[in-house]
């Protein structure tokens, strides 16, 4: 059964969010991606993820900001035509999201994923700029091979 969205989704969304599910499963359990500035190792999370998708598929721009009422820190990716394609989803399980964010849409993802700046500068403070963009890069080459 498909879902109602299926019609509003692109079909060029729908075969590039395939793609990206595939490589998310293959994605190495466990991967050692460097260490951040005071020497601790740097996890996997959705803010190196979503930029190693960016850097692998041109079409998809990779968005920092904030999830839910709760305002998690956060990051995901767009697509040209109104995607909105969360790679590593909050407290949930089953793998990557793929939700549509047309201005039409009823209930728009904007309401929930809410780009903030602020967030890419607290990322950097965190980890260190050259250590986080360091995971990044291992993180890129790592979905490239998966």
């Amino acid at each position: 059964m498909k879902p109602g969205v299926w019609n509003d989704i692109s079909k060029r969304d729908r075969e590039l969010f395939a793609v990206i599910e595939e490589k998310v499963n293959r994605f190495p359990e466990r991967v050692r991606l460097w260490n951040d500035k005071r020497g601790r190792p740097i996890e996997l999370s959705c803010h190196i993820l979503a930029r190693a998708f960016a850097n692998v598929f041109d079409e998809l721009t990779f968005v920092d900001g904030r999830w839910s009422s709760m305002r998690f820190e956060h990051s995901w990716l767009v697509t040209q035509d109104y995607g909105l394609i969360d790679v590593y989803p909050v407290g949930t399980m089953g793998g990557p999201l793929l939700l549509w964010d047309h201005p039409t849409c009823r209930v728009r993802p904007a309401k929930i994923y809410v780009p903030d700046r602020r967030v890419t500068r607290k990322i950097f403070e965190h980890m260190g700029y050259q250590e986080f963009m360091h995971a990044v890069a291992h993180a890129t080459e790592l979905l490239r091979d998966a």
